[in-house]
Formats: C-alpha cells, structure tokens, sequence
C-alpha cells in the first residue's frame, strides 16, 4: 500500500513532495504533470509497439469516448499524437537534482 502525499498537488506543476510516513531524511516522491506522463507513456509504447503505437493510442481513445470518458480520450489522442512526433521534438525532461531544476 503506497502512503497518501498531503502536499495538496496542483495541476500542471511537477513536484518533489516529503512523504510524511517515513523517516528517512530525504525522502522525496516525484509526480509528474500531465504532459510528462505523456510523453512518458508514449516512449513507452513506441518501445513496446514499435510502428503500431500510435494506432493502438487512437484506438484506446476511441474506446474511451464510446464509454463517455471524455477525459481519458483527450488524454490518450494526446499520447497518440505524442508518439506520431518525431522523438527530437519531444521536449527534454526536466532533470531534477537537490531540489533545483537544472
């Protein structure tokens, strides 16, 4: 069971955020926003389906608004169009080192 982050999260902004369940000193947990989980899982599927992934995104978004998840479409032709650029567009990551982005 992963503890629950009180670090009241907004959206659109990527956090490292103290896990108040251990007490370990330096402890952080990173939450990517939207766009990084994107772009994350569109890597992921180019990986894993190869010339395929695009078409299995736009599929999976269909399949979401057929059942009325409007949100989950949006969210998955976002992955699909992700995956359709050419990886040297794809934004950078952000690297995330001593609380200071770099």
């Amino acid at each position: 069971m992963v503890p629950k982050c009180d670090c009241h999260l907004r959206a659109g902004l990527s956090y490292n955020c103290r896990n108040p369940y251990r007490n370990v000193v330096g402890d952080v947990m990173w939450v990517p926003t939207q766009d990084e989980a994107v772009l994350m899982y569109a890597r992921f599927l180019k990986a894993h389906h190869g010339t395929g992934a695009s078409n299995f995104a736009r599929k999976t978004a269909k399949s979401l608004q057929d059942e009325g998840d409007l949100e989950g479409h949006k969210i998955w032709n976002a992955v699909a169009d992700a995956v359709d650029r050419p990886p040297h567009q794809w934004p950078q990551p952000r690297l995330l080192v001593s609380r200071k982005v770099a």
